[in-house]
């Protein structure tokens, strides 16, 4: 594979970049390994180049199903939550979310989702041009495969604590990059 892993070994945390369709390259997603066991935060879109890279990644790291404790996904945009499902099913491990977060990825993939119909509708209102509202359903509809199978949810909540890479982060909701955003920080000062 063309890609990299980076690990920062002082802070037990490892880089994934999972490859995305062009004109992207990748999606940073991260490994936390600790005495609990190991967290994958954000692991990437749900791509054939996706779960081949999760594939290396396994054997490169000698990564076991029984090693995954948790799987975190701090939104809901594909390139984050997609593969929660898929590794999930391969491991076991529980995946944790915001319950908003968690509400857009029904909202937009989940199923009687109205988003084919309610986003061209909104754009239309907002004056995008016909020619474009008329492209919206399929460019929706080809997230699906990307967010498929979908994972079962463990919500999180705004300063619940939670043990990642053997330290004690907070979770801490900021809304702005997506609704539900829900990044963590550390307790205890790693």
């Amino acid at each position: 594979m063309n890609w990299q892993i980076e690990a920062w070994e002082e802070y037990r945390l490892t880089r994934i970049p999972v490859p995305m369709a062009p004109p992207l390259r990748y999606v940073n997603s991260y490994i936390l390994q600790g005495d609990e066991g190991i967290t994958i935060l954000d692991p990437g879109p749900h791509t054939v180049a996706g779960e081949a890279a999760w594939t290396a990644i396994q054997q490169d790291l000698s990564l076991a199903p029984q090693d995954i404790c948790s799987i975190v996904i701090t939104h809901h945009h594909p390139d984050h939550y997609g593969m929660a499902g898929y590794l999930q099913q391969w491991s076991g491990a529980p995946v944790y979310m915001s319950h908003r977060a968690h509400e857009e990825t029904l909202r937009m993939w989940g199923p009687g989702s109205t988003m084919n119909k309610s986003l061209p509708e909104l754009y239309k209102a907002h004056g995008m041009p016909a020619e474009w509202i008329k492209q919206l359903p399929a460019h929706m509809e080809s997230f699906m495969p990307q967010v498929c199978p979908s994972a079962d949810i463990t919500y999180v909540h705004e300063g619940d604590d939670m043990m990642m890479g053997g330290h004690s982060w907070k979770a801490i909701e900021s809304a702005g990059h997506a609704p539900g955003h829900c990044p963590s920080m550390t307790r205890d000062g790693a």
